[in-house]
């Protein structure tokens, strides 16, 4: 059972609580402080009012030896109960009414930061975009809104009177376009470029965000660069100082970076442009791949290069290198001369890469029996296991996995027993240090302890958007909808 707005309490709680002062004394003294999640008692408030005066819970001032005993055992018992009560009342779920209805809502998202937006239909073939409360004019239509890195920049594309326009909260601007793919933003957040089509000519194109000298923002065009059968998507460099794709040349691909064409190959995949202005892509000539950097070769050849993915600052790349009879996951550092290599496995099916740090995680398959590989460690893993994912702060590693008979999460390899079926497609993300994980039904979001044992969920509506976890607040997010009216439903941690 779960209960609305709250955390439920078993019964246990009272007689469990009462132990908790003895059971901790002596771990207490020795760290002088509480940690949350150090009390396994639970409170009977179902859902008090939160106490915004105390924050912080890191110990206690120093106390003479004569007072010592009867001093810390109260003092101990009044945090414990004071624990706990802030505990209960920071996971309890909130929601906020971000749109009345007044309009017909058409769609809704939020990006991995702190933005949503939503569609909304005001008048017949009339659509409006509404990015964090800001709304704009109404077009015929309009995209979805593409986000920086930084979250702190939006622009999409919309068409008024079968006129092609940008559309941006650092500016709008007419364009001599018949149509445009989606944007793309660099990783500095401050270039936007994307492909744009006037009959039947295709052009790269880029706007810089500047600095306004009056305060805020404004765009510049850059020059723009044609393009020929491109049969990518475009890929714009860290700083925006080019762009690259994939065109088609007769039976062959080349690679395009700005104004150069690079060697002829059979197949070309590309991955992007790593930190240093440097474009990573697999070319095969014959039946074997390898990986280059620009135009230069920088693996051996391998029957197939897969699973191609970036860190968070694009300074290192991992892919999974499959030979004729064994696989391996490999690293590539944008400032290291040689490429990192596992040790061999017989197949590799997953992979992750650490945020920040030179490492990587892999689902593999050796004599049959499936693992989760991370670093030098081999953690348990199902043939039914979710993605490989970090948490924010890279702290943990968690996916989850599904026998025949009961579904498991696990985190940095400790198995946690969820006591019930999750369906292993389901995105779910981790609020780092919290030993917490929070997913949406299509009803509601749902907040769950790692091992199962506590749930909280927020209000029913019609129809839920996927969960994230918001660093920048702490808190868990998802969006639903009740008939037009939009809500952001929120769980503090």
């Amino acid at each position: 059972m779960i209960g609305h707005g709250g955390r439920l309490v078993d019964r246990a709680a009272a007689e469990t609580l009462n132990r908790a002062s003895a059971r901790r004394q002596g771990a207490y003294l020795k760290r002088s402080g509480l940690r949350r999640g150090d009390i396994p008692a639970r409170s009977a408030v179902s859902n008090p009012a939160p106490n915004k005066n105390i924050m912080s819970r890191s110990g206690l001032p120093g106390i003479p030896t004569r007072f010592g005993t009867f001093l810390i055992r109260i003092l101990t018992l009044l945090v414990l109960v004071s624990s706990v009560h802030l505990t209960l009342s920071a996971r309890s779920f909130r929601e906020v009414e971000l749109l009345s209805g007044a309009e017909n809502l058409e769609s809704f998202g939020m990006d991995t930061t702190d933005n949503w937006w939503a569609m909304t239909q005001p008048f017949s073939n009339q659509y409006r975009l509404i990015v964090n409360g800001d709304e704009t004019e109404t077009f015929e239509r309009i995209s979805p809104p593409i986000f920086s890195p930084n979250g702190l920049f939006w622009q999409t594309f919309a068409v008024h009177q079968n006129v092609l326009q940008f559309v941006s909260n650092v500016g709008d601007t007419w364009l001599d376009y018949t149509s445009a793919e989606p944007a793309v933003f660099s990783l500095d957040s401050r270039c936007i470029a994307f492909t744009a089509y006037d009959n039947d000519q295709a052009w790269a194109v880029r706007y810089r965000v500047v600095d306004h000298p009056e305060g805020g923002y404004t765009l510049r065009e850059l020059e723009r660069t044609q393009i020929y059968e491109k049969q990518s998507k475009l890929f714009v460099a860290t700083d925006g100082s080019r762009t690259a794709y994939v065109g088609r040349r007769g039976d062959t691909e080349v690679v395009a970076i700005g104004d150069e064409e690079y060697a002829v190959y059979d197949k070309i995949e590309a991955h992007g442009f790593l930190a240093d202005g440097s474009f990573l892509y697999s070319a095969r000539l014959g039946d074997l791949w390898r990986l280059y950097r620009d135009d230069v070769a920088i693996s051996s050849s391998f029957n197939s290069i897969n699973y191609g993915v970036f860190n968070r600052d694009h300074s290192m790349f991992a892919f999974v290198a499959v030979g004729s009879v064994v696989s391996y996951a490999v690293l590539l550092e944008q400032d290291e001369d040689e490429l990192q290599f596992s040790e061999q496995q017989e197949s590799i099916t997953a992979l992750a890469i650490h945020p920040d740090l030179a490492l990587t995680a892999f689902k593999a398959f050796n004599y049959g029996v499936p693992s989760v590989v991370y670093g030098s460690a081999r953690y348990s893993a199902t043939e039914n296991t979710g993605a490989l994912q970090f948490s924010h702060d890279g702290e943990e590693l968690y996916y989850l996995e599904c026998d025949v008979i009961n579904c498991y999460m696990n985190v940095n390899g400790q198995r946690y027993d969820l006591s019930t079926d999750i369906d292993t497609g389901e995105p779910l993300v981790v609020a780092p240090g919290t030993s917490t994980f929070s997913f949406t039904t299509g009803l509601t979001q749902v907040v769950r302890s790692f091992d199962g044992k506590d749930v909280w969920s927020g209000m029913l509506v019609d129809q839920m958007g996927h969960a994230r976890f918001n660093w920048r607040q702490n808190r868990y997010e998802a969006l639903g909808i009740i008939n037009d009216r939009l809500y952001m439903l929120y769980c503090g941690l």
